[in-house]
């Protein structure tokens, strides 16, 4: 089950603002690396006002408990066109880690699957719309106050993987204490 998939998206009218300097913004961007089609000048650090005030809200109140720790934002706004091409980029990337060739329709198969956990589908419907195409979904970690070196929170960022379960580390297995402190630190 997609945790988007039962929350009905209305469009609420606010604008698409940029990041404000107090949120840290993890760059380079990484899907402008990796080649998604932006467009000239797009800037992937936008929200919709409401969630940017959110996010500072957010971040005053973690500092506020953890000095040493602040929001980092790792992704926002993405275009549908950029969303299609993070879903073909994430099945690509993981068919290669997987040692899988495009011929292998059951292993490819499989590697859709799991990616469509993780990724939206790039629906042009106003009524199913890619959360981070609306500018309202962010993705985003913790990190140092004082260098803005991420936290370890057990495994990269966008893993096609069990790793990216919300309570994936619940069960503190032996080596993952550390990212279950993390991810419940500032709960």
């Amino acid at each position: 089950m997609r945790p988007w998939s039962d929350r009905p998206i209305h469009d609420n009218g606010e604008a698409l603002l940029t990041l404000p300097s107090a949120l840290l913004r993890l760059e380079p961007h990484p899907y402008v690396e990796a080649g998604a089609p932006y467009g000239p000048g797009a800037d992937p650090f936008q929200l919709r006002s409401g969630v940017v005030e959110r996010l500072l809200t957010a971040q005053q109140q973690l500092q506020a408990r953890q000095p040493k720790l602040r929001l980092a934002i790792f992704d926002a706004w993405r275009p549908l066109a950029v969303q299609a091409f993070m879903v073909e980029w994430s099945v690509a990337q993981e068919a290669q880690r997987l040692g899988l060739q495009a011929d292998d329709v059951s292993g490819m198969h499989q590697v859709r699957r799991a990616v469509n956990r993780f990724w939206a589908a790039p629906s042009r419907d106003p009524a199913t719309p890619p959360p981070h195409s609306t500018g309202a979904a962010v993705d985003l970690t913790l990190a140092s106050s004082v260098d803005g070196v991420p936290l370890f929170m057990g495994g990269a960022i966008d893993a096609i993987d069990v790793v990216s379960e919300p309570d994936h580390f619940a069960a503190a297995v032996s080596g993952s204490e550390q990212a279950l402190w993390h991810r419940r630190r500032c709960l």
